[in-house]
């Protein structure tokens, strides 16, 4: 945070975010069969850092 790089805010609220978003699209990729751990994973990485910023 002192850099910059991540916004401040209410920590447990962030974590709550965080898992919903993780749980919601782990839901919906298994629904639909595109379940690929790869994919997810840059998947996450890339939605969850762009909304750290």
């Amino acid at each position: 945070m002192q850099n910059g790089d991540i916004k401040k805010g209410n920590a447990e609220l962030l974590a709550c975010e965080i898992f919903s978003l993780t749980c919601s699209t782990l839901i919906y990729k298994r629904k639909v069969g595109d379940f690929e751990v790869d994919t997810l994973y840059q998947e996450y990485e890339r939605n969850l850092l762009d909304k750290l910023r």
